[in-house]
């Protein structure tokens, strides 16, 4: 039984880390230092602006897991005033995820469950279980199984909601093409290319 627990954990696990290498991380190590004009928090404000909603700010937040609100965009500190392209990309993405929480409060709320469930699982269940085998002499198997397994149904989470954040990555790209929210043509691609591979980042738990 414990072999089925295994596989079934493994498989998820293994489909979303290299759906984030190809995706995400092989696309954010090529533009790692790319700098471009606008910083992320700017740009996240120009995201809110075509979104033509009001009452909405942009503010810097230390967070240990996604937050997502519908009167604010949470930039972790680190980036905020970064003109890196991958993180004025992260910032438009969220930008992207907050305008979606105002018509759609409910679906991405329950992503944003789902990203701190598939990293919380994980590391709650290792605590029963190293208790469990102190107290009961739980095997090796058993206990690879069910971490494995825990970790394995948090992936399986970010995977049924992860088209909440393409969907918002598809918003800022066309805010980039339609409305020209970065003025040079090489700039917006760029940004567009790493919004997307953003998307993907949250598809691994850690």
């Amino acid at each position: 039984m414990w072999k089925f627990l295994l596989l079934v954990g493994l498989l998820p696990l293994i489909l979303s880390f290299f759906a984030r290498k190809y995706f995400c991380d092989r696309v954010l190590r090529r533009y790692e230092e790319e700098k471009i004009t606008p910083s992320a928090k700017s740009f996240a404000k120009s995201v809110i602006q075509c979104g033509e909603v009001k009452g909405v700010e942009v503010v810097a937040k230390r967070r240990l897991f996604l937050r997502v609100k519908p009167d604010e965009v949470i930039i972790p500190p680190a980036i905020i005033d970064s003109k890196l392209a991958s993180n004025v990309a992260e910032a438009g993405l969220r930008a992207g995820l907050t305008l979606m929480a105002r018509r759609q409060k409910k679906v991405v709320d329950y992503r944003v469950w789902a990203v701190k469930f598939s990293r919380s699982l994980p590391s709650y269940t290792i605590i029963v279980v190293i208790f469990a085998w102190f107290m009961s002499g739980l095997s090796l198997g058993w206990a690879m199984g069910i971490v494995t397994f825990s970790a394995g149904l948090g992936c399986t989470m970010l995977w049924l909601t992860q088209t909440v954040e393409r969907e918002a990555a598809k918003l800022v790209s066309i805010f980039l093409d339609e409305k020209r929210l970065i003025n040079r043509r090489s700039e917006s691609e760029l940004v567009e290319k790493l919004v997307k591979a953003r998307a993907w980042k949250r598809i691994w738990p850690l």
